[in-house]
């Protein structure tokens, strides 16, 4: 993981200057140098995302457009981000993992709104140069940057950064700001959860408010027994809206500005990122006042695929032509109070 004031690769580190105007707007002359890195060092908190240095700026993807209308002609004043959960186990090059979560998250600050797309990770979509497969493949074969133009190529969808973290960086976020609350919306009996060594370890939960650990919101994002992946996506998205609330509540915030090097220490093999400091620093000031109902949650549905199994038996969900493109450009609507359904806008499972 790149450290968060290292230059980046072949130069000095980008400024503000690179970014759009709509983005520099939101950095005010008030922020202190100082009082910005102590923003930076926090954010991986509070927004979810990782601290890191890196030197891609947020870039208008010309020409790609959608059936459901140009998507891309709003990128210059966005910024889109795939966050990637990958299934890594202990000793395990990270680079060589599939990914078990898969969310792009869109900020914009013209509208002040902010949107996450959930991807099915058994949706069998087209992997440049390798023909087609599911798209939790595609960072085995050539890590966050080959996941982000499989994602970007299938949705016709601009992807100019990534996060990606591994399971203990979800167990340890949620413990060190002292565990979440979550509506549970039913009950959860799933007794093949699997445990790190080939075994089970059972996961057994009633519908209701929880406060959980780190251990239980691991277990509540990643099981699917007795629900389909539809809802542990909803779930997921779920987590991280609680995971920011809880983070910017007063109490919290304050201790972990406070630690906030030791808590960087101990996630550095954890989380990684190519986001530069200064769009660190955008986003943390972005998301802090940005109310939940501001935030568009969209899921590749059952409407939007279809069951197929392969010759190899492989049970996969083919892409119904051209809804990934209407999702890609519901992404960027402007969220509204909906109820919520198998696919599109809703809000909590």
């Amino acid at each position: 993981m790149r450290g968060l004031v290292s230059a980046p690769e072949g130069g000095h580190l980008m400024g503000l200057s690179h970014a759009s105007h709509g983005w520099r707007r939101w950095i005010g002359a008030e922020l202190t140098a100082a009082f910005a890195i102590r923003l930076a060092l926090v954010l991986p908190l509070a927004v979810a995302m990782p601290a890191g240095g890196g030197r891609l700026s947020v870039t208008q993807h010309a020409g790609q457009t959608t059936q459901a209308g140009t998507v891309a002609s709003q990128a210059a004043e966005r910024l889109n981000v795939l966050l990637l959960g990958i299934d890594q186990r202990p000793g395990q090059n990270p680079d060589r993992t599939r990914t078990d979560t898969m969310i792009v998250m869109t900020f914009d600050p013209e509208t002040h709104t902010a949107g996450m797309l959930s991807i099915p990770r058994d949706l069998y979509v087209s992997l440049p140069g390798r023909g087609r497969g599911r798209i939790n493949t595609a960072h085995v074969y050539g890590g966050p940057a080959y996941a982000m133009r499989t994602v970007a190529g299938n949705f016709d969808l601009p992807i100019q950064h990534y996060v990606r973290v591994n399971f203990n960086a979800l167990t340890t976020l949620v413990d060190l700001v002292g565990g979440i609350d979550v509506e549970v919306d039913q009950d959860i009996d799933d007794q093949t959860y699997p445990d790190n060594t080939n075994g089970y370890d059972p996961f057994v939960i009633s519908a209701g408010r929880h406060h959980m650990d780190g251990a239980t919101v691991l277990k509540y994002a990643r099981t699917r027994h007795g629900s389909s992946d539809f809802y542990r996506m909803r779930r997921q998205q779920q987590i991280i809206i609680a995971l920011r609330d809880r983070v910017l509540s007063t109490d919290v915030l304050t201790t972990l500005l406070q630690n906030a090097p030791q808590i960087l220490d101990t996630l550095k093999d954890s989380i990684s990122t190519d986001l530069s400091l200064p769009e660190i620093i955008q986003l943390i000031l972005f998301a802090k006042d940005l109310p939940e109902e501001k935030v568009n949650r969209v899921v590749v549905g059952e409407t939007a695929v279809r069951r197929w199994t392969t010759r190899q038996g492989a049970q996969v969900l083919v892409p119904i032509p051209g809804r990934l493109h209407e999702l890609a450009a519901q992404l960027y609507t402007l969220p509204m109070v909906a109820k919520a359904g198998v696919d599109g806008h809703g809000g909590p499972p």
